[in-house]
């Protein structure tokens, strides 16, 4: 009988046979498989949200240019419309000042021609005096022709005439702006053209009394405040035969009555206010002082007695 003890020894299954260090390293490897195989996951994932958040992000960018794009057109049609809004404003107010203008200066009549007074001459006929006033309170000169001439008997206007001097000479900066405004070769040129004779004809100087000199004129603060005094002087008191004499202009053919007075305090608040708003200048008035306004009303009130004007400047077609 044969032996077959050594056969048992012998792994029935010789495929599956490892040993311990194989078996180890095959362990080994699947752990580490099996680690890097949940890196990877995590990985992706990571990748993945990385995407997603991309993606929200781009979306989001989109809809912030999209939002911002609305933005500037919406803010850009709001802008047209309040530019349109305002020039129809401005051109409103400009026209308004235009016939407030026309109207209050049909009022009045010059002697030659027999047409109402120019705005220019009004403002030119002012800042002539007003810088002949300037010159006089630094040479100490009192008025005695001239715009704002007035008797040394009259209080009022005498203590108004010794505020514009204090002006003049308060300060040495304001002093020396005055100086300089109120000489005549910083007039245009129809100003003081015989103390003018050294300038060179292309130097740059005004052709007129227009708005860019007139601008200029009052640009300072020092000048606004003693031009205000100034128009407080001319205006001291209400007569209205000094009145025309001032200005050489009427307020009326026959006797004087309230309505004339009327005219000349409108005039006031013309020339102390309207004129400098006019071109763009602030009017100077004391603080708490509260500003008078002319309004069509207030004219159309006047023009009732105005009948006195027969040519084709009557101030009805204004009105009508």
């Amino acid at each position: 009988m044969e032996d077959f003890t050594c056969l048992m020894d012998i792994d029935p299954n010789p495929m599956i046979a490892f040993d311990i260090e194989e078996e180890s390293e095959i362990l080994n490897y699947v752990s580490t498989s099996t680690e890097t195989s949940k890196e990877l996951n995590y990985l992706e994932q990571k990748f993945n949200t990385i995407d997603i958040k991309e993606k929200s992000a781009e979306e989001e960018k989109s809809s912030i240019c999209s939002n911002k794009s609305t933005y500037y057109s919406s803010k850009s049609s709001c802008t047209k419309r309040k530019t349109n809004e305002y020039k129809k404003t401005m051109a409103v107010d400009s026209a308004l000042k235009f016939k407030l203008e026309t109207l209050l200066l049909a009022l009045f009549k010059r002697k030659k021609p027999n047409k109402p007074p120019k705005k220019e001459y009004i403002r030119c006929t002012l800042i002539r005096g007003h810088k002949r006033s300037i010159r006089q309170s630094f040479q100490g000169i009192y008025p005695s022709k001239g715009i704002h001439k007035f008797l040394l008997t009259d209080a009022k206007s005498y203590r108004i005439w010794n505020y514009l001097t204090q002006i003049c000479l308060r300060d040495s900066r304001d002093s020396a702006i005055m100086m300089e405004k109120s000489s005549t070769v910083k007039g245009p040129k129809t100003d003081g053209k015989s103390k003018r004779q050294q300038i060179k004809e292309n130097d740059e100087l005004k052709k007129s009394f227009n708005d860019d000199f007139c601008r200029s004129y009052f640009l300072e603060e020092v000048i606004k405040e003693h031009y205000y005094y100034y128009i407080k002087l001319l205006f001291a008191h209400f007569d209205c035969d000094i009145l025309c004499e001032k200005f050489n202009f009427f307020c009326c053919e026959g006797r004087h009555t309230d309505i004339c007075t009327k005219k000349w305090e409108l005039l006031n608040i013309f020339v102390s206010d309207l004129m400098l708003t006019d071109i763009k200048i602030d009017p100077w008035f004391p603080i708490g002082e509260q500003r008078q306004k002319i309004t069509l009303e207030d004219i159309d009130e006047l023009s009732k007695v105005a009948a006195y004007n027969k040519d084709d400047d009557d101030i009805s077609q204004f009105l009508a």
